[in-house]
């Protein structure tokens, strides 16, 4: 705001920030910790309000863009948690529509995964991406 003391941002500046999440990770608490306690909360009480947050965390993490090259283990530890969670969910939770929603996300977090420049890091990022979505295509011919 002028007088604020604050920069302004540029156009480009919030069409970045409004896409890539990386900054949410500073307000999550061990996004992963959240992450499972919310599967335990949809699972063992089929909390469909407790969906909506997991499914919330899901897009969030495939959003963070800007964090895969500075956090790759947290994105490793994500799609392999996914990959668990998504295979030991029940079926009146898992539907044709949730799991198309969830390929699109992570269709999106590929594309990031293929930008990041250390290529250590992208190799085992698009490891971890490989294992998911060929689960995910093998057991539910995503």
């Amino acid at each position: 705001a002028p007088g604020s003391g604050e920069e302004a941002l540029s156009p480009r500046q919030l069409t970045v920030q409004s896409l890539d999440k990386s900054q949410l990770l500073s307000i999550i608490p061990h996004p992963l910790s959240q992450l499972q306690m919310r599967f335990l909360v949809m699972t063992l009480g089929l909390n469909f309000s407790g969906f909506d947050v997991w499914r919330n965390l899901v897009v969030v993490l495939c959003k963070c863009v800007a964090a895969l090259e500075k956090e790759p283990h947290l994105f490793i530890d994500f799609m392999d948690t996914l990959k668990v969670q998504i295979s030991k969910m029940p079926g009146e939770i898992l539907s044709d529509v949730m799991l198309a929603d969830i390929f699109k996300h992570l269709a999106m977090l590929h594309r990031a995964i293929s930008d990041v420049g250390d290529e250590r890091i992208r190799c085992s990022l698009d490891s971890s991406y490989s294992r998911l979505t060929g689960m995910l295509k093998a057991d539910y011919e995503m």
